[in-house]
């Protein structure tokens, strides 16, 4: 099957969020982007957990590592 993910990050989405948690995780505003059939690779052991949420799914909502 095809897989597709969509991406986009405003300033104005990255104003909702709290200051600590923007410069947590680097965050930066990046036009919309879409990648169809990506092939994703781990690039090292480090990870870190962040609230994720879906705009196209309301509700849908959680901590991701």
């Amino acid at each position: 099957g095809t897989k597709v993910i969509v991406l986009e990050d405003t300033e104005e989405y990255i104003s909702y969020a709290p200051k600590e948690e923007t410069k947590a995780q680097d965050r930066r505003p990046f036009d919309l982007l879409v990648i169809v059939n990506p092939t994703l690779q781990k690039k090292g052991n480090k990870s870190a957990l962040f609230f994720e949420g879906c705009l196209s799914v309301d509700g849908f909502r959680g901590m991701v590592e």
